[in-house]
């Protein structure tokens, strides 16, 4: 033992339990940097999230049918329902092939811009998000979210930071043999860093979903840029290896992984409340009963009225869901 190591002084006292004599220790008394007021430091952290602005984006593709078009009105009311202090934040509605007099009428009846986009690559739909990495003004964030997103509580606490805000894959489809030979395939080496996914904890490379996507405004153009790039490399790689073209779906997600490693894009994991998957039960390790999600990603899972959603397997979760089914007058 070094001279320089101080025993602490120690008292024991009986344990009933165990019938040992348990150790109590004196606590050491913090570093210097340590005692500050952790209660300030979050108020802080608060004052400066609500400071900060954000656009919320969505891509409405009408060839996708009548369910598309219900959804994203869905999300546009859970905004101005459900947002807090944000429910009069920019929203914006890309329409891919333009939007018709209808649509445009029923998004802007609920205060969003709408606007035309182009779709990206017709062997990848889900591409199509791409259309709204866009300028933002002065805005210091874009939230970008899949149609099938309602908003169900203040996201202000959660803007904070200069990287890209990302949740978790739910389960890793491919695998990290197939990932190996997607990585090989571009000439690049699987990256050694891990990320645990939602549903089956099971550790995989950084494979996240696409459908809440948290972007400060520095990055946007470098996140299209790279994204773009990324979406046809991967599809040539399907068209020649069966083993991943069987995940050809999901060429976005695979691409957003392919970036995130080789272009080396500053992200982190999203916290749980502004991704919250409804439509599977999540791994015990993510304790999501207690969770109180603010963004809601519902893979479609609608009554089938349409008019609001089915069920979540978690008790926080299904508050999150009466809340908004109260506001839109359901119950």
């Amino acid at each position: 033992m070094g001279r320089g190591f101080i025993r602490p002084r120690l008292k024991r006292r009986e344990s009933p339990e165990l019938g040992l004599p348990p150790v109590q220790c004196e606590a050491p008394a913090l570093p210097p940097d340590e005692g500050r007021d952790v209660a300030e430091r979050i108020a802080a952290s608060l004052r400066a999230a609500a400071g900060r602005s954000v656009v919320l984006s969505t891509v409405l593709n009408p060839a996708v049918g009548p369910l598309a078009v219900a959804e994203t009105e869905l999300l546009l009311r859970s905004v101005r329902l459900l947002g807090g202090s944000r429910r009069d934040m920019p929203v914006r509605v890309l329409v891919v092939g333009g939007p018709t007099p209808e649509i445009s009428a029923r998004m802007q009846a609920l205060g969003a811009e709408v606007l035309a986009a182009e779709a990206f690559d017709e062997r990848c739909p889900t591409a199509n998000k791409l259309a709204a990495l866009q300028d933002i003004g002065d805005a210091d964030y874009l939230l970008l979210v899949d149609n099938d997103v309602v908003i169900t509580g203040d996201p202000t606490p959660f803007l904070v930071g200069d990287s890209l805000a990302l949740k978790p894959e739910c389960v890793d489809h491919l695998g990290l043999p197939r990932w190996g030979a997607l990585f090989g395939h571009l000439g690049l080496t699987l990256p050694s860093a891990r990320i645990v996914t939602t549903i089956d904890g099971q550790e995989t490379i950084g494979y996240y979903n696409s459908g809440v996507l948290l972007v400060p405004r520095a990055l946007i153009t470098p996140l299209r840029d790279c994204w773009a790039r990324a979406i046809p490399e991967v599809l040539e790689v399907c068209d020649r290896e069966p083993a991943i073209n069987e995940f050809r779906g999901l060429t976005d997600q695979l691409a957003l992984a392919v970036i995130l490693a080789r272009d080396e894009l500053p992200h982190r994991a999203l916290a749980p409340a502004m991704h919250f998957h409804t439509r599977w039960p999540l791994h015990p390790m993510w304790q999501a009963d207690g969770c109180r999600p603010v963004v809601l990603h519902y893979h479609h899972a609608l009554r089938p009225d349409c008019a609001g959603l089915t069920a979540s397997a978690h008790p926080g979760a299904n508050e999150a869901i009466d809340r908004l089914h109260r506001a839109l007058g359901l119950v």
